[in-house]
């Protein structure tokens, strides 16, 4: 199903997939990386470290926070057999796909109560223009939790519980992808 222009009620939102998310995908207090407060100012904080001074560092901050992890190529495909399935917040198997793929990234299993819609800026792909028409607003002022990508898009994330949603790509628009369960972001990058 891809994005659909619903008539909701007064207060409600027509999001990513058609789901009306009850007034509370874009009104539930939210920060971004750059400035906010309250619950979601951790969230946000947690996002925007998830890196560290090395591989291995990142997977243990990672596993610390409860994110279940795995490593890909540079080709963010898994190294694992069982690719997200194999992500874990243990310690000791971090370690060793640390020392086994040391040039490798992380993968984060995201879990059903989350979703990244993610904003794509490579092979011609513009979908921070295409959010932008489909929210009437820039990513930039959507009230979520947000980290910039290495190829310069952003992933957005927020919260699904009680939702049905799907990864796709390109359905809602060109350029704007959602990741939930069974999907996976890499890490952000620091600026």
């Amino acid at each position: 199903m891809g994005y659909q222009n619903e008539k909701t009620p007064a207060g409600e939102t027509t999001g990513v997939n058609g789901v009306s998310d009850g007034g509370d995908l874009n009104h539930r207090q939210h920060t971004t990386v750059n400035g906010g407060g309250g619950k979601a100012q951790s969230v946000a904080e947690r996002l925007f470290e998830n890196g560290g001074e090395n591989l291995l560092d990142a997977g243990l901050r990672a596993a610390k926070r409860g994110w279940k992890i795995f490593p890909c190529n540079g080709k963010k495909e898994p190294l694992t057999s069982h690719g997200f399935k194999d992500a874990t917040t243990d310690g000791a198997i971090i370690r060793a796909w640390a020392k086994n793929w040391s040039g490798a990234l992380w993968g984060r299993a995201l879990e059903a109560s989350v979703l990244v819609i993610d904003l794509d800026m490579k092979h011609g792909k513009n979908g921070k223009r295409e959010f932008e028409k489909l929210q009437s607003c820039k990513p930039e002022q959507f009230d979520a939790p947000r980290v910039a990508t290495a190829t310069g898009g952003i992933h957005i994330y927020a919260d699904a519980t009680g939702r049905d949603f799907k990864n796709t790509v390109d359905k809602i628009a060109l350029g704007v992808d959602t990741k939930t369960h069974g999907g996976y972001p890499l890490p952000p990058v620091r600026r």
